[in-house]
């Protein structure tokens, strides 16, 4: 992303509900950065723990997060997530399929999507 556009824009990530629950980097990242929860039903989807084959979530708690992060969109804030939906415990094989959740407020606000990749 372009220096200056960073600089502008508010960015907020999208993480695994289990991921706030860490006490240091948990709430440093999740609630005290305004970060938006995927409550996933399976326990410690998304985090490599517990079922990482069931990405589906609990639509009743999920749906206070999705409006936030509606509110955050349409105050033309960034959103930044992995799609893959959890760690890749094995980066060398290549890309973990994309989850179709992960796109879905792009979509539907028709919003530029970034890609970026860390490696080492």
């Amino acid at each position: 992303l372009p220096p200056r556009f960073v600089r502008r824009a508010h960015v907020r990530t999208v993480m695994s509900a289990s991921i706030a629950q860490l006490p240091f980097l948990g709430r440093s990242i999740g609630d005290h950065a305004g970060s938006f929860k995927v409550y996933f039903q399976a326990k410690g989807a998304g985090f490599g723990k517990g079922d990482a084959s069931d990405f589906s979530v609990d639509r009743a708690r999920q749906e206070a997060e999705t409006a936030r992060m509606e509110a955050h969109i349409k105050r033309r804030g960034v959103l930044a997530f992995c799609p893959e939906g959890g760690m890749n415990k094995t980066p060398s094989e290549g890309l973990n399929p994309f989850r179709r959740g992960s796109f879905a407020q792009a979509a539907k606000y028709s919003t530029p999507i970034w890609g970026a990749a860390l490696h080492g």
